[in-house]
C-alpha cells in the first residue's frame, strides 16, 4: 500500500519542479524568442516552421497584431486555397487587434477584391487612405476597386493620383497602361510605358509589356524587338523566351519558333517544363513523332513527375493510338487513383472505345471534383451523345460554353446537336459565335451552311458553301454540300457535277460516292450505279465502304446473291465495319434466313457490345422464332444502354402484353415509346392496347383510332380498334372495324375473337 503513495508524491514533486523551472522565463521573453525564430524561418523560406513559431507567439499573447500579421503573410506566401483562407482569417484578427496597421488593411482589401466582395475592398481602401493619405498604395487599391466595377475613368484618376504621390513607382505605370488598354486607348498606354522606361530603362516588365502592346497593335516586328530587349536584361527568364516563341508561332515563323523552344531546353536542361513546351510545339505543328520523343526525354528528367505521361496519353489519343493511351493512363492511375487529370484521360479512352456508359461515369467523377472545368463538361457531353442522350448532352455542352465562351469545340458540338434536333436557328447562333472569334473557321461555316439547308433556305445555303469553296478549294465539303443544295432544288444534273468534283478531291469518300450512286438509282439506272461504284474502286482499291455501297445498290436491284457477295467482301476488308454486318443481317432477315441473320448481329455485338441496332435485331429474331425470354432479355439489354430507345420499349411492352404479364411495366414502356416516337402508329397501337387491357377504354379508343387510321391494312390494329369501340358502346363503329380486320385476314392472331364479338353485336 505504501509504495504507490510514495511514487505519487515523487511524481507530483517532479511536476512542481518542472513547472517552476518553466516559469523562469517571462511571457515577453518567450514571445520575443518565438518571434525571432519565426522571422528567421520566414526569411529562409521555411514557412511551415515559421507558422509554428508565430502561433507560439499568439498562444502567449492572442492579441499580438504583429504576430497575426506575420502569420497571415506566411500563409499567403505558401499559397493554395486553404492557406489563402487562413491568411484572410489572420489578417482579420490583425486589424481587429490594431486597426491602424496600414499594410494589413491594404492586404485585406486586396483579398476582398479577390473574393468578389468589392464593397468591403472599397471600405479598406478608404480606411487605408485615411491612415496614410500620402502613400500611393491606398490609391492603387482604390483603382483596382473601380476597375472591378468597370468604372475605368475613376480607376484611371486613382492611378494618376498614385503616380503623383510616387512618380518613380514603375508598377503604377504598368497598372496605368493596363487601364488605358481596357479603355482601348493604346497610344496612351504606349506613352505611359515609355515614361516608365525613363524611370527605369532596365525594367524587364516594362519591355515585356511594350511587346504585348505591340502584339495588340499588330506590330509583330516591334513586339519581337521589345521581347528581345527584355530577354537581354534577364537571359535566364523562361517566361520571356516562351513569350517570344509564341510570337514566332502565331506569326507562322515556324523554324524560329522551334529554335527558340529548343533554346529553352538548353537554358534549364535539368527541368522538365521546357521539354514539355517543346513537345507541345511539335504537337501543334503536326509532328507527333518528335512530340513523343520530346515527352519521353522530359520523362527521364523527373521520373516521378506525372506530367510527361499525361502529355503522352493525350498525344496517343489525338493520334488514335488508343491501346498505348490506355496503358499510359493505367500507369498514371496506379500511381495515384485519385488523379483528376488521369481520370479525365481515362474517360477519353473509354469514349474512344465506344464505351459510352463507362465514360459517362468517369467524366462525372471528374466534374464532381472540378465542377468549373469546361473541358470535363465538354467531354461528358460527348459521352452522352455517344449514348444517344441528347438532353443530357445539351446540358453539359451548354455548361462548357457557359464556363468558357471561347470553347470552340463545345460550341461546334452544341451546334451540331441543335442541328440534329431540328433547332436550326440555335445551331446557326453557335456557328456565328465561333465565326466572331475565328472568321475562317471552316467547320463553323459548314455548321451554318448545313443549318440553312435544314431550313431549306437554299439561296443562303448556296452562298455560304460558295464561301466554303473559296476558303478551302482543295477540300470536298463545299462542293459536296452544293450538290445537296442542287438536289434540294431538284437539279440532279448540277448535283451530279458537284458531287463528282467533290469525289475528285476525296477519292476514298464513300459518303460522297453514296450521293452519286443514289442519283443514278433514283433515275432507275442501277446498272450505271454499279458501274460507277466499281470504277471508283480503281481510285480507292480495297475500300470496304465502297463495297458496302455496291451491296446496297445490288440489294435495291433485287439481286440478293450479288448483294451478299459485296457485303461479305466489305466485312472481309474491314471486320470492324458494323454497317456491313447490319446490312447483310437485314438481307438475310428479308430472306427469312433467321439463323444466318442472327450470326451477323451476334458478330456485331462482339465488335461493339452496346450496339442497340444489333440487340434490337436479335430481339426481333428471337421474337419471330417464339423465343420470347431471349427476346425480352435482348430488349432489356438495349434499354439498359438507352432507357429511352423507343423501338425496344415498344416491342418489349408488346411482349409483356402478349404474354399477359407485367401490365404496369408494359404501360411504362409503352409511354416511353410514345414520348420518343409520338407519330408512330405502331406505338399508338401498343399503348392503346395496354390501356384496353387495363380497362381504360376511353384512352384506349383514342389511341387505337389514331393507329387504325394510319395503318388501314393491318388487321390486328383494326381488330384492336373494334374491341375498344365495342367497350365504349360504339356498336356500328365496332362492326365496321372488326369486319375490316377479317376482310384483311381470316387467320391473324385474334381473328377468332373478332368473329365471336361480331356474332354478339
Amino acid at each position: 500500500m505504501g509504495t504507490p503513495h510514495t511514487i505519487t508524491v515523487i511524481a507530483v514533486s517532479l511536476t512542481l519542479m518542472l513547472g517552476f523551472g518553466g516559469c523562469s522565463q517571462s511571457p515577453e521573453a518567450k514571445k520575443a524568442k518565438h518571434m525571432e525564430r519565426g522571422d528567421k524561418y520566414f526569411e529562409t523560406g521555411k514557412y511551415d516552421e515559421a507558422i509554428i513559431e508565430y502561433k507560439n507567439v499568439i498562444q502567449v499573447d492572442p492579441k499580438d497584431a504583429n504576430a497575426h500579421y506575420k502569420l497571415a503573410q506566411t500563409h499567403l506566401r505558401l499559397g493554395g486555397i486553404s492557406n489563402l483562407r487562413s491568411g484572410f482569417a489572420e489578417l482579420t484578427k490583425t486589424v481587429e487587434s490594431n486597426p491602424g496597421l496600414y499594410d494589413a488593411q491594404l492586404k485585406l482589401g486586396e483579398l476582398y477584391l479577390l473574393s468578389g466582395d468589392a464593397k468591403k475592398a472599397k471600405e479598406k481602401a478608404d480606411l487605408a487612405l485615411a491612415l496614410a493619405p500620402e502613400d500611393p498604395k491606398g490609391q492603387i487599391l482604390l483603382s483596382k476597386f473601380y476597375a472591378v466595377e468597370k468604372d475605368l475613368d475613376q480607376s484611371l484618376a486613382a492611378l494618376q493620383e498614385a503616380l503623383r504621390l510616387d512618380p518613380k513607382r514603375v508598377l503604377t505605370h504598368l497598372d496605368l497602361a493596363t487601364v488605358y488598354v481596357l479603355k482601348k486607348d493604346l497610344p496612351a498606354a504606349e506613352r505611359i510605358l515609355h515614361a516608365a522606361l525613363e524611370v527605369d530603362p532596365k525594367s524587364v516588365s516594362v519591355h515585356r509589356t511594350l511587346g504585348d502592346l505591340a502584339v495588340l497593335q499588330r506590330k509583330p516586328q516591334e513586339a519581337e524587338e521589345d521581347y528581345k530587349r527584355a530577354i537581354a536584361l534577364d537571359p535566364q527568364n523562361l517566361v520571356l523566351h516562351l513569350t517570344l516563341a509564341k510570337l514566332y508561332l502565331v506569326s507562322r515563323r515556324i523554324p524560329e519558333a522551334e529554335a527558340k523552344f529548343i533554346e529553352m531546353t538548353s537554358l534549364k536542361p535539368e527541368e522538365e517544363g521546357p521539354a514539355l513546351k517543346l513537345g507541345d510545339f511539335y504537337v501543334l505543328t503536326g509532328k507527333p513523332e518528335k512530340a513523343e520523343e520530346t515527352y519521353r526525354k522530359a520523362e527521364t528528367l523527373k521520373p516521378q513527375s506525372p506530367l510527361p505521361m499525361k502529355k503522352l496519353a493525350a498525344l496517343y489519343l489525338a493520334t488514335k493510338r488508343v491501346d498505348e493511351a490506355e496503358k499510359t493512363v493505367a500507369a498514371l492511375l496506379k500511381k495515384n487513383p485519385k488523379d483528376t487529370d488521369a481520370l479525365f484521360l481515362s474517360g477519353r479512352v473509354l469514349l474512344a472505345r465506344n464505351k459510352g456508359k463507362e465514360s459517362i461515369e468517369t467524366f462525372q467523377l471528374v466534374v464532381k471534383e472540378e465542377p468549373k472545368a469546361p473541358n470535363a463538361h465538354y467531354f461528358l457531353g460527348l459521352a452522352f451523345l455517344q449514348t444517344n442522350d441528347g438532353l443530357q448532352a445539351r446540358r453539359e455542352l451548354t455548361e462548357a460554353v457557359k464556363l468558357d465562351p471561347n470553347h470552340l469545340e463545345a460550341r461546334q458540338a452544341l451546334g451540331i446537336l441543335h442541328q440534329a434536333e431540328g433547332s436550326f436557328d440555335l445551331a446557326i447562333e453557335q456557328g456565328a459565335s465561333i465565326l466572331k472569334l475565328q472568321p475562317n473557321h471552316l467547320n463553323a461555316h459548314v455548321l451554318v451552311g448545313n443549318s440553312l439547308i435544314g431550313k431549306k433556305a437554299w439561296d443562303q445555303a448556296r452562298s455560304k458553301f460558295q464561301e466554303v469553296v473559296k476558303l478551302a478549294p482543295n477540300q470536298p465539303v463545299g462542293y459536296a454540300r452544293l450538290g445537296v443544295i442542287a438536289l434540294g432544288q431538284k437539279h440532279p444534273k448540277d448535283a451530279l457535277a458537284y458531287f463528282e468534283t467533290a469525289m475528285s478531291k476525296a477519292p476514298d469518300s464513300a459518303d460522297i460516292l453514296a450521293n452519286i450512286l443514289s442519283i443514278h438509282v433514283s433515275q432507275r439506272q442501277t446498272a450505271k450505279a454499279l458501274e460507277r461504284g466499281l470504277a471508283q474502286l480503281q481510285a480507292s482499291p480495297n475500300n470496304a465502304r465502297i463495297y458496302n455501297l455496291l451491296g446496297k445498290v445490288a440489294d435495291f436491284a433485287r439481286d440478293p446473291a450479288q448483294a451478299e457477295t459485296y457485303f461479305s467482301k466489305s466485312i472481309e476488308l474491314d471486320p470492324n465495319l458494323l454497317q456491313s454486318y447490319l446490312d447483310l443481317g437485314q438481307l438475310y432477315l428479308r430472306q427469312d434466313a433467321l439463323r444466318k441473320a442472327s450470326d451477323k448481329f451476334e458478330a456485331m455485338l462482339k465488335i461493339q457490345p452496346d450496339s442497340i441496332s444489333a440487340l434490337t435485331q436479335l430481339a426481333y429474331i428471337h421474337q419471330n422464332m417464339h423465343e420470347y425470354d431471349k427476346a425480352k432479355a435482348r430488349y432489356e439489354q438495349a434499354l439498359r444502354i438507352n432507357p429511352k430507345f423507343g423501338p425496344a420499349a415498344n416491342n418489349l411492352a408488346w411482349l409483356y402484353l402478349e404474354q399477359g404479364e407485367n401490365l404496369d411495366t408494359a404501360l411504362a414502356l409503352a409511354q416511353t415509346a410514345r414520348e420518343q416516337l409520338p407519330d408512330n402508329p405502331g406505338v399508338a397501337d401498343t399503348l392503346g392496347w395496354v390501356y384496353y387491357k387495363k380497362n381504360a377504354y376511353l384512352k384506349a379508343a383514342t389511341l387505337l383510332k389514331e393507329a387504325a387510321e394510319k395503318l388501314p391494312d393491318d388487321p390486328s390494329v383494326q381488330y384492336h380498334h373494334g374491341l375498344a369501340q365495342q367497350k365504349n358502346g360504339d356498336v356500328a363503329g365496332a362492326k365496321k372495324s372488326l369486319q375490316a380486320s377479317l376482310k384483311l385476314s381470316q387467320a391473324f392472331p385474334g381473328a377468332d375473337e373478332a368473329r365471336k364479338v361480331l356474332n354478339e353485336l
